[in-house]
Formats: structure tokens, C-alpha cells, sequence
């Protein structure tokens, strides 16, 4: 969106990058990991824009929170299959660190795939002659926290890889696609910044594109593929950020709301839509990684039937 006016190329106003919840916005579907975020660019060369004097907001309040699903285990908020749940998502909001030996007595060198993953990295491993492998650790112990590398990487090995979450997506995707913009010579004057909040959103002032016109407008877009692609990955590779996404936008569309709560009540009312009783059923998240879900194996078998 283009929170402002347009004039001789030069956006007077906030860029605004809003998502509606698409997890696939990777190489999964796509020659490159950040190919949709290209195509974008291409249209805002199109339209001839190659200056923002504002910010570049990184929407994600399509959905209202958490990032992390209530009950979801301590213990696996650094590993991919908990990946933070965001209206703005990118590489399936996970980053692999690849650490490479310095020169001796300086620190390995630290890179993530993709880039610009806007992660806090603490390095104070020491990059060592010798033999034998000394033990390298990248350490987390919540995802909000800074991504420790520590101890010692001998000068002749190779590289050592991990992947890790990201924090927080939007800025993610916010500090990956400035990066991008840079990259095409459009300069943006002010900060990255992230909003999470429906009444913070320029959306809510979106108006038709007109010249001179105050409020936002589109000036890009990028349509997800089908919702039985990401079935499939949801059903075949019990993929639970794509599971977490569909169970959100579900709440959404059903109530306004992308809240698990509001989702929870919408399955609960289209499952009565087809006869099963749900008396007992409780889902607290759309992966299942919550303990604290409850279904009976009965409940299962008149979904299947009902279906």
C-alpha cells in the first residue's frame, strides 16, 4: 500500500507491506525464496516509484496474536516446526545459520539464509589451530532473546549449520524486503517499522487510487496459491505453521477476528454444520502442538464420515 500521495515517482508517505496470512511466500512454490517479494518490486517500478519519504510498515495485524501458540513446549520455540504464527510471513518464518572459522583468534564468521533476518547474534566463539574438534554451540534459550555463538571452532573445519526461528516475522520480512528495495535503487527516507494492532493499520484508511487522494491505496499485490496446495502440505508433511495459518484465517474470515479463540469456535460450528457432536472437543491451536488440546478418537471418525 501507498500510505500517502504519489507525485513524479516519489511516494510522500509510508510503504506498506499488509499480510493477510500467506505462509507460502518461499521456495516452496517458487524459484526463490524472496520471488514474490520481487514481483512486488517490479511493480513498484512499473508504476515508476523510486523514492518513499516515510517508513516501510510491516503490517501483520490481520491476525491478532500470539506469535507462539499457548501451551506450545518452552523447549521447542527455537526448532522449525514451531515457527512463529504471523499475518506476514517469509521462508516459513525459519533461518538457517551457517558458521564458517575466521582467522585465528578472531570469531567464526557468522551468516543466515536468508539474510537480513532482523535476529540479535551475540558471537563470542574463538576461531582456534588444532586437531582435534573443539565444540561450537549456537545457543537460545527464547526466541526473543539475542542467538548466542560460543566456544571454539577449529581453523581447518567445516562449516557448522542450525536453524533457528525467527522472532518476530514481520520484522523478518520487514528488514529482508528494505534490503530488496535498496537493492533497486529505491530509497526509502525513513525507518522499518512493525505494526501489529487493526487500529494502527493504514488498511483502515484504504481509499481508491486518485491523484491527490489522502489514505492509502494499493499499488501491489501478490495472490497466494490455492488453499488445496496448502492443504496438501498441511496434510502430507503435518506442516504446523501452514496448519496454524488456515486455522487463523479461518477465525478471521468467520468472526474478524485471527485469534485462536475465534477459530476454535468457528471449526466447533462448522463441525455441528455436518453432524458431529463436539461435546468434549477442545482445540487451543491449529497444529496440535498445545497439550492441552483434547479430541476423541469418535469425534474423528464422524468427521471422516461426515465429510
Amino acid at each position: 500500500l501507498a500510505d500517502g500521495i504519489v507525485e513524479n515517482g516519489v511516494l510522500n508517505g509510508d510503504l506498506v507491506l499488509y499480510g493477510t496470512g500467506d505462509p507460502g511466500i518461499s521456495d516452496r512454490f517458487y524459484g526463490k525464496k524472496d520471488e514474490v517479494f520481487q514481483r512486488l518490486l517490479d511493480e513498484l517500478e512499473i508504476a515508476g516509484i523510486h523514492k518513499i519519504t516515510g517508513d516501510l510498515v510491516a503490517d501483520a495485524s490481520f491476525f491478532s496474536g500470539p506469535l507462539r501458540g499457548e501451551g506450545w513446549d518452552p523447549r521447542d520455540l527455537n526448532e522449525h516446526f514451531t515457527a512463529a504464527v504471523s499475518a506476514l510471513s517469509y521462508n516459513e518464518n525459519v533461518v538457517s545459520f551457517r558458521i564458517r572459522p575466521g582467522p585465528v583468534g578472531s570469531t567464526p564468521l557468522v551468516e543466515t539464509i536468508p539474510s537480513h533476518s532482523a535476529l540479535e547474534v551475540v558471537n563470542t566463539a574463538e576461531t582456534v589451530v588444532g586437531r582435534a574438534r573443539p565444540r561450537l554451540a549456537i545457543l537460545r534459550e527464547d526466541p526473543t532473546e539475542a542467538v548466542r555463538v560460543e566456544g571454539r571452532m577449529t581453523s581447518g573445519s567445516g562449516d557448522v549449520w542450525r536453524q533457528m526461528t525467527v522472532a518476530v516475522p514481520a520484522e523478518f520480512v520487514g528488514a529482508t524486503f528494505r534490503a530488496l528495495l535498496e537493492q533497486r535503487g529505491i530509497l526509502v527516507g525513513g525507518q522499518t517499522r512493525v505494526v501489529d494492532k487493526p487500529y494502527e493499520s493504514a488498511i483502515r484508511r484504504l481509499s481508491a487510487p486518485a491523484l491527490g487522494r489522502r489514505g492509502a491505496h494499493i499499488i501491489a499485490t501478490q495472490v497466494s496459491r490455492p488453499l488445496r496446495d496448502y492443504i496438501s502440505v498441511i496434510n502430507k508433511e503435518s506442516n504446523n505453521l501452514f496448519a496454524e495459518v488456515v486455522f487463523r484465517t479461518i477465525g478471521r474470515v468467520a468472526e474478524g477476528v485471527g485469534s485462536p479463540e475465534a477459530s476454535s469456535r468457528s471449526v466447533a460450528d462448522a463441525l455441528q454444520a455436518i453432524g458431529v457432536d463436539t461435546t468434549g472437543l477442545v482445540q487451543v491451536d491449529g497444529s496440535g502442538l498445545a497439550e492441552t488440546n483434547r479430541v476423541s478418537a469418535g469425534t474423528f471418525v464422524q468427521i471422516i464420515a461426515g465429510m
